[in-house]
Order: C-alpha cells, then sequence, then structure tokens
C-alpha cells in the first residue's frame, strides 16, 4: 500500500514539475518573445526605417530612373514649387544621384520629428558627400534637402 501512495505521489510531482515548465516556457516565449519584438523594433525602426530608410529608398528609386517615386519621397514645401519633371531635370545636374555604385550613409540624426542622414556616394568620378534633411509627417519621414558635394538640389 506505500509503494501505490508513493507511485501516486510520484504522479503528482512529475504533473507539477511539468506543468510549471510549460508555464515557465510559455512566459519566457511570450515575455521574453515581447520584449525582443519591442526592442529589436525600436532599433530595426532605427536602421532601416526612419529617415535612412525614406533615404536609402529615394536613392534606389532614384538609381532605378524611377524619379516619379523618389520625387513623391520630397517634404510637401519642396512638391508644392516642383513636379515631375522639374524634379527629374534637377536630378539630372547632379549625377552622383543616379551614377553611384556604392553608398555610406553612416551618420544619422534624430531629433524629435526632424533628421539628418549624412554619407558618401561612391561615383565613377570619385566620392561625393551627401547630406540629407528630413521631417517626419505623421508615420512617414519626408526629405526636405539633398545637397550632394555641397550643391543642393534645386
Amino acid at each position: 500500500m506505500n509503494q501505490g501512495m508513493s507511485q501516486g505521489g510520484g504522479n503528482n510531482t512529475m504533473k507539477i514539475v511539468g506543468i510549471t515548465c510549460g508555464v515557465l516556457l510559455l512566459l519566457s516565449c511570450c515575455c521574453g518573445g515581447g520584449f525582443f519584438a519591442l526592442g529589436g523594433a525600436g532599433v530595426g525602426a532605427m536602421l532601416s526605417g526612419g529617415p535612412k530608410g525614406s533615404t536609402d529608398a529615394f536613392l534606389d528609386e532614384l538609381r532605378a530612373n524611377n524619379h516619379a517615386q523618389a520625387f513623391q519621397r520630397m517634404g510637401g514645401q519642396y512638391q508644392a514649387t516642383h513636379d515631375v519633371t522639374s524634379f527629374t531635370a534637377a536630378v539630372a545636374t547632379m549625377p552622383a544621384l543616379t551614377q553611384f555604385t556604392d553608398r555610406t550613409m553612416n551618420n544619422i540624426q534624430i531629433n524629435n520629428n526632424t533628421g539628418t542622414v549624412s554619407g558618401v556616394l561612391t561615383t565613377p568620378q570619385g566620392a561625393q558627400p551627401v547630406v540629407f534633411q528630413c521631417t517626419k509627417q505623421g508615420e512617414y519621414w519626408y526629405i526636405d534637402q539633398v545637397t550632394v558635394g555641397g550643391m543642393i538640389l534645386p
């Protein structure tokens, strides 16, 4: 009889250990995973989104000759005084924006709803410094000003 009671108590202990392990695993997945997702999202937004994400997409669109899409990334003040045709003509005055073979955008500064992204465009003619001034409107970052080699995009 003692043997049967011991066996029953052993089963309960194993159940308690199993349930405890399951609860701990569930909590670590939910809480730890949630923490990672939130932290990862913040870091990801800083690195791949935000003003850097907008400027990277802008450069990719210009290099792909998709000026209309790149123009949509410009800020409202620029769009109010330019159309796609004048934007395309302005971009043509800065060949580095379309002919770059590599880019290094290693300086990102964000202050509330404004940001600056700067770096270097590598072109067949040599390295060209580039600076983007950006503003966040709603959920999106728009480019207010582009400076290449010290010249502002007209």
